[in-house]
């Protein structure tokens, strides 16, 4: 996994803009009350879920002290299912 300090906190609409249609890896997520992420830190993105779901278990094997991590597909189109 990536030296997270490399990578600047996005808010939602950032990570839209950056990585539309894909999965995002993102720790130390901050959350409304309804758990949507509003921002964090994504250290990894893909449009292939497989790959982003092998990410984020290295990175919680490795990296204990990080609050969370969290998988997020961004901008998922109306009428989706995933």
């Amino acid at each position: 996994m990536p030296d997270t300090t490399q990578y600047p906190t996005l808010t939602y609409a950032e990570m839209e803009q950056r990585h539309d249609g894909k999965w995002v890896v993102v720790i130390n997520p901050v959350q409304d009350n309804d758990l949507e992420v509003i921002s964090g830190t994504v250290i990894a993105h893909s449009p292939h879920r497989d790959e982003m779901d092998r990410q984020v278990r290295e990175y919680q094997a490795t990296h204990h002290y990080t609050r969370s991590a969290s998988l997020n597909f961004v901008h998922v189109p109306e009428g989706f299912l995933l």
